[in-house]
């Protein structure tokens, strides 16, 4: 097992043994005696060694000040030793200093008396020699003012090292400039570039830390077990650790405050580290900082139990960033306090301004502009999260949760989020587990993602009080997408966008109340899409609109969905359903559907399952068929209201006589045809709808309809009565006699158009006018065609009894009229035969005519109307209207119109418009009458998703150059090198993403874990028209042609992307040839290839010939483990990673730390993606994963499954140290350095000798300086 020491530094007095110390007092007493005491006073120190100082100290009295001028005093290997208390060294001015040197070869000053003050000095070129404290070791309370420390070289605190002794030390108005924590002692940890404290009470204000580094943690500065520690308007520029780039503080209690950090690194974790300690930080900045984990401040503690309470408050943290987890912060414990902060321009794979792994108190805070590659551009917390106090977050970007990821509980109060943008889901937050609530007039606006503009939710979202404008998704729920429990009550929803549900999409149990949605967008359920549980009251959905079905909602499902309390409908708008389209059983009461309107069917409601109304209204909507409820399903509705709903009105009729007598009223009659066949408001494809407990007859004929009557310029009105006629009665009065009138009635009833119908009646002075002018009429040659000949029979006896009367007998007109009917009867019959051929000729000529039908509806009237011919065919031969041979040849005519009417396609894709820019033109391409093209037929295939690599040359020579006297401060190095390495391999590198298609087994088995698509291919034939506007909006150009083909593709995601679980990584290279080989190998001795069966072969394989050889971090990599055939854990994980992903079973390394009895210790592992069930068999008995401490536990992260190789039962899967801590997901990257980098060359130390590494690299023969000299 691998150790991490996170232990603190040992305090060592060095120097002085005891025996010496004891003489020394006794020196001190017997001389004190001897002389009597003297005032404080100035002493000038003469001179230029160590020594001349240490000579005035022993002459010096309490309270004296000993001037050192602008002098320079060098160590000639000596140290400035100062037993004496209350004495204070000065330089003669803050620009004109005295100047301490070490020389490079010794510290410089050793502190053991109190109240000691240094002033005006440089603390140069000191060297601790493996000890720390090289410019001043203290073990009493000193002050340091005005002093500058410079090139100091030693073990921890390369310039000062305060002993626990030294409390309420002060350092003030001072500069650390390229101090060096380099040189390790037995204990090989380093900390502490500039000040090393263990004391309490240290004050450090008004100074200014530049490029120090330490080995290991604090860069400038670790504090241990002290408490008391201020850290007040200080710099940290460009300093430089593993862990702390600027400060460390363990097992401390700090305050820092307004100070600036800028440009200082951390290989590893935080410019501020952070463990099991306690701080407040307060008016800072964190400027362009660079860690691996936590870029700005790092916070983590030794046990779970830590208690330690962070405060950050009025913070500034800009352009920060992490390689790894949190931009800005990193923490495993709690940050009780995070106020009045900003988040600006940091970024991270996860995180972009914080990680977290425990809980956040956040309050007025802004996060803006922050980025995660991966999840979280502003936090990713697996911790609770409360955000309160009007914090903003604006113009966060990540792969999955713009702004937020939650993994745990959510809590967010009177905040906002804007213009946050997820690349996949949740442009503000995405919530994957836990509970969330937004309260409290926050609000949302301009965020975007593919799902979930707003939030993505796997967890139970709960929303009261908030805002959510203008945030779109290209896939669904415009602002909200949610797959677990949802509630909203007494929130706004405005202008949001998707292609499925414009607000909301939810496809688990929803429940709203007092909420409004206006102007909203979707393809589908303007604002909402559910297929679940809908259940909402007292809520108002205004002017939302769908381009296909449900304007405010659509539910699809089988769960049944409740609109109550007062609820409304206004002004919303769609294609079918204007307020509602519903595949589900739906109950709807005291709810108002109103002015709602749809280009097709059901105004308000579409419903094709059950349908429930009681009270409230449906008013005012409009649609072709189905003006308020267009209903397939089953409807039942009661004491409910349906008033001025509007269907589409196809035509009025007119029935007016032939003519009056003048001064006899003119009687009317009119009626509408209607797309409405039930109470003016519903149509229903069947008779299952209950009306308060009664069915009514269905007719499209439509009641209580105003229609129009125009005569002699002059307009009255009617409404049709309950059995949809109107009539007129029109005075004929002041009409001219004899003469004919116009009458024409029409409606504007008809979704913006009129319908209307004309008719002639001739005015007459007296009845023998009247009979002769309808006599005449239907005596007219095209009018006997229509006469029935028992009509001109009765017609023809009227006027012989009228000629048998005297005053008839010398009318000329009635015997030419007898005469004319007499020799039709006698020699011609009524031609039925030419009236139904010309009938089937107007059918045909209708549906030749067009392309296609628009609509069902359409293509079922023509054919009603040739079936209704065929029937009247059957009468007139059974009457002897016509001829068996008429009959005959007409039926032939009729199935031939039939299969015409029947041929002819209905649109089978709504019209699609393409709008392209050339040249500055606006280019139109519309496609209309699409119907399926039979000779392709619609296919559906999968794709998968890649990265193609493409090969890379690269050559590459180091040489290791031999340092002057072994020294790595001056970093003189020999120019021949003593030896070069040269090494030149081909590597694959990322090129461009492609798509395969997953066409045989082999593809589907190699690509199973890449993004993958189902994409389903439509293809049809349809009139293409392209329209070209110039820029002023004129159309230049048109063309139109049919039969062209148009290609539909859908693409529906399968499966997210784990590739990265199967491709080669850092130390994992699963493409290596002997990699492959050693896999094959092993899979072919399993007999049952499962890939349970193949990881379980392979933790065997490694645990049974992998020797463990103790060590830290990574030393081989998978590849070169395998050739040496050791390696600890790390290395070992890494090879199981490469041999199981060369299998193509997923598996990622995994590495965690703990306490243990000899400090902090490290384990790595592997985790393999197995989907398996629950429980393993052991010994013939099913047993649960893991075991700790004979307890059972029953579930494991996420199935990864551990594998343990180190592990005396390593071999399996599931099975794991009794300790439960290594099995975790926290990766932790160790703390052994063999090397470090110094400005643009890298030290290495080999064989106990200092190497200047130079590096050049040659990429397809391009020169790359990686070090240089």
């Amino acid at each position: 097992m691998d150790l991490i020491n996170f232990n603190t530094r040992k305090f060592v007095h060095s120097g002085i043994g005891l025996r010496a110390g004891i003489f020394l007092l006794i020196l001190v007493f017997l001389l004190s005696l001897s002389f009597s005491a003297a005032s404080a006073g100035n002493i000038a120190v003469s001179g230029d060694s160590f020594g001349d100082i240490n000579n005035i100290i022993n002459t010096a009295s309490s309270g004296d000040v000993i001037q050192l001028g602008s002098n320079t005093f060098k160590s000639n290997g000596s140290v400035i030793r100062i037993t004496k208390e209350n004495l204070t060294f000065t330089g003669a001015s803050a620009t004109n200093p005295a100047t301490l040197s070490g020389e490079n070869i010794s510290r410089i000053a050793w502190v053991n008396a109190n109240n000691i003050t240094f002033k005006y000095i440089k603390f140069i070129n000191g060297n601790g020699n493996t000890l720390g404290g090289t410019a001043i070791t203290t073990y009493a309370k000193i002050t340091v003012d005005n002093c500058t420390f410079l090139n100091n070289t030693g073990e921890s605190g390369a310039a000062i090292f305060i002993y626990p002794q030294a409390s309420n030390s002060i350092i003030k108005n001072s500069i650390f400039n390229n101090n060096q924590g380099i040189q390790a002692s037995t204990d090989n940890f380093v900390q502490g570039g500039a000040i090393r404290s263990g004391t309490t009470n240290l004050t450090i204000t008004d100074s200014t830390f530049t490029n120090n580094f330490a080995l290991n943690d604090g860069g400038a500065i670790s504090i241990a077990n002290g408490t008391g520690t201020k850290i007040i308007n200080c710099k940290f520029i460009n300093n430089s650790a593993n862990m702390g780039g600027a400060i460390r503080i363990s097992d401390s209690e700090a305050t820092i405050s307004d100070s600036l950090f800028n440009q200082n690194n951390a290989s590893n974790v935080g410019i501020i580290f952070i463990l099991n300690g306690s701080a407040t930080i307060l008016n800072s900045n964190f400027t362009s900082n660079k860690a691996n984990n936590g870029g700005a401040v790092g916070i983590y503690n030794r046990t779970i139990n830590d208690n330690k309470i962070i405060i950050l408050k009025n913070l500034v943290f800009d352009s920060n960033t992490a390689t790894n987890m949190g931009g800005a912060i990193y923490t495993r414990i709690p940050i009780k306090y995070l106020n009045d902060s900003t988040f600006k321009n940091n970024s991270a794979i996860d995180g972009g301004g914080i990680y977290s792994l425990s809980n956040l108190q956040i309050n007025a805070a802004n996060f803006t502009q922050n980025t995660a590659t991966t999840s979280g551009g502003a936090i990713y917390a697996n911790g609770q999260i409360s955000i309160s106090s009007k914090s903003n977050f604006a113009s966060n970007n990540a792969n999955n949760g713009g702004s937020i990821y939650a993994l745990k509980d959510l809590n967010i109060f009177n905040s906002i989020f804007s213009k946050n943008n997820a690349i996949s889901n949740g442009g503000a937050l995405y919530v994957n587990g836990g509970a969330t609530k937004i309260v409290n007039n926050s609000n949302f606006s301009s965020n975007s993602g593919v799902n979930g503009g707003t939030i993505y939710s796997n967890g139970v979202l709960s929303i009261v009080s908030a805002n959510f404008n203008d945030n779109l998704a290209t896939g669904s729920g415009g602002a909200i997408y949610s797959i677990n429990t949802l509630d909203i009550s007494n929130s706004n929803f405005n202008n949001n966008s998707a292609k499925n549900g414009g607000a909301i999409y939810s496809t688990n149990q929803m429940g709203i109340i007092s909420s409004s949605f206006t102007t909203n967008t979707a393809t589908d359920g303007g604002a909402i899409y559910s297929t679940n549980n809908l259940s909402m009251s007292s809520s108002s959905f205004n002017k939302n609109t769908a381009k296909g079905n449900g304007g405010a909602i659509l539910l699809y499902g089988s769960s049944l969905s409740t609109i109550t309390g007062s609820s409304k409908f206004i002004s919303n708008s769609a294609k079918n359903g204007g307020a509602i389209y519903t595949s589900s059983p739906l109950t709807i009461s005291s709810t108002n559907l109103a002015n709602n309107k749809v280009s097709a069917n059901g105004g308000a409601i579409y419903s094709t399952s059950n349908l429930n109304i009681s009270g409230g209204s449906v008013t005012g909507n409009t649609a072709i068929y189905g003006s308020g409820i267009y209903n397939v399903g089953t409807l039942s509705l009661n004491k409910m209201s349906l008033l001025s709903n509007k269907a589409k009105i196809f035509s009025v009729s007119l029935k007016a006589p032939s003519y009056v007598i003048k001064g006899d009223k003119l009687i009317v009659y009119s009626s509408l045809k209607s797309g409405d066949n039930l109470l003016n408001s519903i149509y229903t494809k069947n008779n299952n709808v209950n009306i308060n407990g009664n069915r009514y007859a269905l007719s499209s004929t439509a009641s209580g309809k105003t229609i129009s009557l125009k005569i002699n310029n002059k307009m009255v009105t009617a409404k049709t009565n309950s059995s949809g006629i109107a009539v007129f009665k029109i005075s004929t009065s002041g009409f001219s006699t004899p003469s004919n009138v116009k009458v024409v009635v029409s409606s504007s009833n008809n979704n913006g158009g009129v319908v209307n119908s004309t008719n002639k009646v001739k005015i007459t002075k007296n009845s023998l006018q009247k009979e002769l002018v309808e006599l005449k009429k239907k005596t007219r040659p095209k009018s006997l065609t229509q006469q029935k000949i028992s009509q001109l029979k009765k017609d023809l006896k009227t006027i012989n009894k009228k000629i048998a009367k005297t005053k008839w007998k010398k009318d000329k007109g009635l015997k030419e009229i007898a005469k004319n009917i007499n020799t039709i009867l006698k020699n011609k019959k009524v031609d039925y035969y030419n009236t139904v051929k010309t009938s089937l000729k107007i059918v045909n000529k209708t549906a030749t005519n067009k392309l296609v039908f628009s609509t069902d509806e359409e293509k079922s009237n023509l054919l009603s109307k040739v079936n209704g011919i065929k029937k009247n065919i059957k009468t007139y031969y059974s009457s002897k209207k016509i001829t068996k041979k008429q009959k005959t040849k007409l039926n032939t005519i009729a199935n031939s119109v039939y299969k015409v009417v029947n041929n002819k396609k209905v649109q089978a894709h709504d019209p699609v418009t393409e709008i392209t820019w050339e040249n500055g033109n606006k280019v139109e391409t519309k496609w209309t009458n699409l119907i399926v093209d039979t000779n392709k037929k619609t296919t559906s295939k999968v794709y998968a998703k890649y990265m193609q690599s493409k090969s890379v040359n690269v050559t590459s020579w180091i040489s290791y150059h031999r340092l002057v006297n072994d020294d790595p401060k001056t970093l003189q190095v020999y120019t021949q090198p003593f030896m070069t390495v040269e090494s030149s391999k081909i590597i694959l590198v990322n090129d461009t993403y492609k798509w395969v298609e997953l066409s045989t087994s082999k593809l589907k088995e190699d690509y199973k874990w890449y993004y993958q698509e189902n994409r389903t291919y439509k293809y049809y034939l349809a009139t293409k028209t392209v329209n070209t506007y110039n820029k002023d909006g004129k159309l230049i150009k048109s063309t139109k042609s049919n039969g062209q083909s148009y290609l539909d593709i859908q693409a529906r995601k399968l499966r997210d992307d784990w590739s990265m679980y199967i491709l080669p990584s850092e130390f994992c290279d699963s493409k290596n040839s002997a990699i492959i080989s050693l896999a094959n190998a092993i899979k072919n001795n399993v007999t049952n290839k499962t890939d349970a069966n193949l990881a379980n072969a392979v933790l065997s394989w490694v645990h049974n010939n992998i020797e463990y050889e103790l060590y830290g971090d990574t030393k081989y990599g998978a590849v070169e483990t395998l050739s040496v055939k050791k390696g600890n854990c790390n290395d070992q994980a890494h090879l199981v990673v490469a041999l199981l992903r060369a299998l193509n079973i997923p598996a990622k390394y995994k590495a965690n730390q703990r306490e243990g009895l000899n400090g902090t210790e490290g384990h790595a592992w592997t985790y393999a993606y197995m989907i398996l069930p629950k429980t393993i068999t052991f010994n013939g008995n099913i047993v649960y994963i893991i075991v700790n401490n004979d307890e059972y536990i029953k579930d494991h992260i996420d199935y990864w499954w551990c594998g343990q190789t180190t592990d005396g039962d390593g071999k399996k899967l599931g099975y794991h140290w009794i300790n439960y801590e290594w099995c975790t997901s926290e990766i932790v990257i160790g703390s052994y350095l063999d090397s470090f980098n110094c400005g643009s060359a890298k030290l290495e130390f080999i064989d106990g000798c200092w190497y200047a590494l130079a590096q050049k690299v040659f990429i397809n023969g391009q020169n790359v300086t990686i070090w240089s000299l």
